[in-house]
């Protein structure tokens, strides 16, 4: 359960200019540090290794009620622009906006975990939509029609069923998986 307290802190690093900029200087200095341990180049420009970069894991997961302003998208574009002017050539992702889109959530105009404003180009720098789900409900029929819109490409970064027994557990995962493979949506299972 969200408290307060954690609402305000998240709301605070999403808003103030202050922490915005460090978190900037942190994403420029991870992509230009050079891994010593055989990749002798800077992280930035791996793209024979790295397919994306998120943006943050989860990003305004704890603060979920700024995802359909204009802070939200000042914020996430704003770092997908960071990264992209150290590291051009990588993809970036959203890294499962808010969190697991659960609950039959999904979709453009429903969730606010897919802000509205993500979809038709707004913000080129984001190039992929990552979907996060930790639902024991999860119906992947209920995924955006990501077909809908060629400016943005979907995948489902993180995916489990938690709380159930092995078998349910099982065929969740392999109906679930069967259904993304038919629509051509990548798909990342995450051990639960």
């Amino acid at each position: 359960m969200t408290t307060n307290l954690q609402t305000d802190a998240a709301n605070k690093f999403y808003t103030d200019s202050t922490l915005t900029a460090k978190f900037d200087a942190r994403i420029q200095n991870v992509l230009k540090y050079i891994n010593p341990n055989g990749l002798n180049q800077a992280w930035g420009s791996a793209t024979d290794v790295l397919m994306a970069v998120d943006i943050q894991n989860e990003p305004f997961l704890q603060a979920r009620n700024l995802l359909q302003t204009p802070t939200g998208f000042d914020w996430l574009c704003g770092r997908a622009q960071t990264i992209k002017s150290v590291a051009p050539n990588l993809l970036v992702s959203t890294g499962g906006i808010g969190g697991s889109n659960d609950r039959g959530t999904y979709g453009p105009n429903t969730s606010q975990n897919l802000p509205k404003w993500l979809y038709g180009g707004a913000c080129p720098q984001i190039d992929i939509q990552a979907l996060h789900v930790y639902d024991n409900q999860f119906s992947v029929e209920q995924l955006p029609p990501y077909g809908d819109d060629t400016s943005k490409f979907f995948m489902v970064e993180e995916w489990t069923a938690s709380e159930i027994d092995t078998t349910a557990q099982k065929n969740l995962i392999t109906s679930g998986a069967q259904t993304l493979n038919d629509r051509g949506m990548p798909w990342v299972s995450s051990p639960s």
